[in-house]
């Protein structure tokens, strides 16, 4: 009994062996088959290329304007209206409405100096003045970020030249936020 049972495990172990020789010689094939087959490709997708830019106009600087030059405003907002004869006595104080009325007749000198300097629509300007008694402007200024820049003198000086109606008076910390339409 001992002598059958050793032939078949003997069979069984050669007949392991070839099988897994098959696989082997089977799975090289399959391997150099692949390895050294051309096998048409798909070319990668390329993107094209962008297209180049407009052309672009030269852009011509305007002249530069040291921070401490004091813009002198256009002649039309530097000529005065003959004085007016009222009949009556001045206003006690100057109310905002004259304030808005006064700012509204220099609103054309306002976006004169936004199209010189370049201000977008929209654009704000804050300033601060004061208004004597005669209706004059005594101190006006622009409040930051345009304290410095020729827009703010520009507008500053515009305002400067305004009249306000006489009061007995005047009005002083005037704030107001000005908008420019070039």
């Amino acid at each position: 009994m001992t002598m059958s049972a050793r032939p078949r495990s003997r069979r069984s172990f050669v007949a392991i062996v070839i099988a897994v020789a098959f696989v082997a010689v089977a799975g090289g094939a399959l391997l150099a088959y692949m390895i050294f087959t051309d096998e048409p490709r798909v070319p990668p997708i390329t993107a094209a290329p962008p297209r180049p830019p407009a052309p672009v106009e030269k852009f011509e600087a305007d002249s530069v304007v040291a921070w401490n030059e004091v813009h002198t405003p256009a002649a039309a907002t530097r000529r005065r209206r003959p004085a007016r004869q009222r009949s009556g006595r001045p206003r006690d104080r100057v109310d905002d409405s004259t304030i808005g009325a006064g700012l509204g007749r220099l609103q054309a000198g306002f976006d004169a100096c936004a199209r010189d300097h370049g201000a977008v629509t929209g654009s704000i300007v804050r300033v601060d003045f004061s208004v004597t008694a005669d209706g004059s402007v005594d101190d006006s200024q622009a409040r930051a970020p345009h304290r410095r820049t020729p827009l703010g003198r520009c507008v500053a000086d515009v305002l400067a030249g305004g009249r306000f109606g006489r009061s007995t008076s005047g009005r002083r910390d005037i704030h107001r936020s000005i908008a420019l339409r070039p």
